[in-house]
């Protein structure tokens, strides 16, 4: 169980949070006050978001003013508080009767420069050095990305009318990654392969039913490709007019002695004999997805090829979980192995996509979406 926090013998586990307001510490002026707060941290480019509520039926709570800037940090009574990044109030509203202020803020300030739409082209340059001439213009922190990914040729991109945030983020997804910002910092990674921003491995964490209140699993068949291929225009040899690339998975052989958790049921008791999980959670064999649009080069099409690819296998199936004890220190990312339900589902190493913490006199929940695992997953590439 990862619910691993020390109390006194006999104290139950009890909430507790710091709030900043401009670098003040105003956790004791809203601490009686407090509703709700809600806090979802996203994968992606959709802004992390931070919704408290706060009881103002005396009519002596202070508005913020737009632009002000929260720190939060949560966690439990004896351990330490794990900070879940800084927001940019932008929306407030006050309603009654009974008076109540909510506050919502984000980790992007879209009032800034990085939602100014723009044209510019970029050529014969790294993807690091996109990010970090985009990162300097918009004054943010340096930005944090893999070796790897950064130095990604580029031989050339048009930004058309499109702002920074929009444009990143095609750039990211042409390259098998994401954008996100946090602490006002423009951050990269690899979906699905449960990895930092830096590229360095993020540790598994485990969890067993009783961790959870309520879980959700669901695997689409439609889309179960094992394959994609893109073309490109072969301009030294025209006479072969377009080229292709075709990533594709391995389908391992079925394994009849796969191991499962004791706790793991099966629906009845005519149920088939265990499943390799790889092979149910793939998809039927040959099955390739072609991309429509014609790319410039080999490059450019092996690299759609596979972000495309990555994307498909993630999204193979979901698998979503209530925590009935809030974990502060999951984030996007963080690898997950579950224990105690079917076979597929145990078998499977997970990744958060998205986690949204609540903190209320109900207590402090988390709430789970996980995708699947890919890296390690076994590919071949060929020309056609």
């Amino acid at each position: 169980m990862i619910a691993d926090v020390y109390q006194p013998m006999g104290a139950k586990p009890a909430p507790d949070f710091i709030l900043t307001l401009a670098d003040k510490d105003i956790t004791n002026d809203i601490r009686q006050r407090l509703i709700s707060l809600n806090m979802v941290d996203n994968g992606g480019l959709s802004a992390d978001q931070l919704t408290i509520n706060l009881d103002d039926s005396d009519g002596l709570m202070s508005l913020p003013s737009r632009g002000a800037i929260l720190e939060l940090f949560l966690g439990w009574n004896n351990s330490a508080l794990v900070g879940q990044g800084k927001f940019i109030v932008d929306t407030i509203i006050h309603s009654g009767a009974p008076d109540l202020i909510s506050i919502t803020a984000r980790s992007v300030d879209f009032r800034g420069s990085l939602n100014e739409s723009r044209s510019e082209s970029y050529s014969d340059k790294t993807f690091g050095e996109i990010v970090q001439q985009i990162s300097t213009r918009n004054g943010l922190n340096e930005p944090y990305l893999s070796d790897e990914l950064a130095a990604i040729k580029i031989a050339h991109i048009d930004q058309t009318n499109e702002t920074d945030v929009q444009f990143l983020s095609r750039l990211a997804l042409a390259n098998s990654a994401r954008v996100t910002i946090k602490y006002q910092r423009l951050q990269f990674i690899k979906p699905g392969f449960g990895r930092s921003p830096r590229g360095e491995p993020n540790p598994i964490k485990t969890l067993t039913r009783s961790d959870g209140d309520t879980h959700r699993f669901e695997l689409k068949d439609r889309g179960g490709y094992t394959g994609v291929s893109a073309s490109w225009l072969n301009t030294e040899h025209p006479e072969q007019a377009n080229s292709s690339v075709q990533v594709e998975r391995e389908i391992p052989q079925a394994n009849a002695s796969t191991s499962r958790h004791p706790a793991a049921k099966f629906a009845d008791k005519t149920a088939t004999a265990p499943q390799q999980t790889s092979s149910y959670m793939v998809g039927k064999e040959k099955q390739v997805c072609h991309i429509a649009k014609i790319y410039r080069d080999k490059e450019t099409a092996m690299r759609a090829a596979q972000s495309l690819f990555e994307q498909l296998q993630r999204g193979i199936a979901t698998f979503s979980i209530s925590l009935a004890t809030g974990q502060p220190d999951l984030f996007p990312e963080t690898p997950i192995r579950v224990y105690g339900f079917k076979e597929a589902i145990d078998q499977q190493l997970w990744v958060v996509n998205k986690i949204t913490h609540t903190l209320s006199n109900s207590g402090f929940f988390s709430n789970l979406e996980l995708n699947v695992y890919i890296e390690g997953v076994e590919i071949t590439t060929k020309e056609n």
